[in-house]
């Protein structure tokens, strides 16, 4: 970002050949120099010469804080957000937008998501809507590496939790397959609601769903937005896989069955807006750590204590429950 703190002018009129120096002092949150101006005010009391910026600096410096020379910026809700420069601010963005953590999402969910991990810059919004502009690129749906041309998707009704899982067939025994998964590794659910596809009303598969105690609902061929959660879940993971195997018009089709696994992380790491939860904390009772954090050093990872994840998860999972009957209201 170009800086516009000082602007220099020769006066040609000037007899004595001296330089003009007009000082112009811009907008602290529009210039790369609003971090330094803050630094010298909370570290040594250091003002500007101008009474209208000096006045405008002490008040923004309510919001601040410094932490081992470090600033940090005190989010509405409590978190302290580590103030990151043009460049890295950027390159954060980038990193949740394209990389392990991406979800393709609009610049709004990027900011949020950059703040919750505990990053700020004042311009986020306007560098993450630059970045959704020229990223965002959408594109066919073909079928994937190693002959998958399916997803078995299901969606926790309260977590918004998703599962999805690449299949070559949609056969009963590959139904089972997938559900066999969610009830071993995640949950058994009181109750499945479906569409009428061969494969859910076979025999085998309601057999296997009753000998866990599952009851199975099929969703009313004239009424099919009852099973509305999971069409809209398949067109979340439809859209941002396609999003994520394209790049500058160039298609990586074959890759959407590895890239998938990489889409659902986006997906339960960003917030609902049904719940205002992530999904990931829904789940497990606390936000996930994810890589940037330890890359650009979030004040959690900083702060961080072999002691004390064992005493805060127990406090986490005492109130998980409570956090989940909030949503389900």
């Amino acid at each position: 970002m170009e800086s516009h703190d000082e602007s220099i002018t020769s006066n040609a009129d000037n007899s004595s050949g001296a330089t003009e120096v007009k000082n112009v002092v811009a907008d602290i949150e529009m210039t790369e120099g609003w971090r330094t101006l803050l630094i010298d005010f909370l570290g040594a009391n250091k003002l500007p010469d101008d009474g209208t910026e000096a006045e405008k600096l002490s008040h923004q410096a309510k919001t601040y804080c410094m932490i081992d020379n470090d600033l940090y910026k005190k989010a509405p809700n409590g978190v302290l957000c580590k103030c990151v420069s043009s460049e890295d601010g950027k390159a954060l963005l980038l990193d949740i937008h394209e990389e392990i953590c991406r979800p393709h999402a609009g610049g709004r969910t990027l900011v949020g998501k950059a703040f919750r991990q505990g990053f700020f810059r004042p311009t986020t919004l306007k560098d993450a809507c630059d970045l959704v502009q020229r990223l965002d690129i959408l594109g066919p749906f073909p079928r994937g590496q190693g002959g998958y041309k399916f997803l078995f998707v299901a969606i926790d009704k309260f977590t918004k939790w998703i599962k999805a899982e690449p299949t070559r067939e949609t056969k009963a025994d590959h139904a089972i397959k997938f559900m066999k998964g969610i009830f071993l590794s995640i949950w058994v659910p009181h109750r499945i609601l479906t569409d009428n596809g061969s494969q859910f009303t076979s025999g085998a598969f309601q057999d296997y769903c009753i000998e866990f105690g599952v009851k199975i609902c099929f969703a009313s061929v004239s009424h099919p937005q009852s099973n509305g959660q999971v069409e809209r879940a398949n067109c979340i993971v439809l859209q941002r896989i396609k999003t994520r195997v394209y790049d500058m018009l160039m298609a990586y089709d074959t890759q959407w069955v590895e890239e998938h696994l990489s889409v659902l992380w986006a997906v339960y790491t960003t917030l609902t807006t049904s719940n205002i939860e992530t999904p990931f904390f829904l789940m497990y009772g606390s936000e996930a750590m994810l890589p940037l954090e330890l890359r650009y050093r979030s004040i959690q990872v900083q702060k961080y204590s072999d002691e004390e994840p064992e005493k805060r998860r127990a406090h986490d999972v005492n109130l998980l429950e409570e956090h989940r009957e909030r949503v389900a209201v």
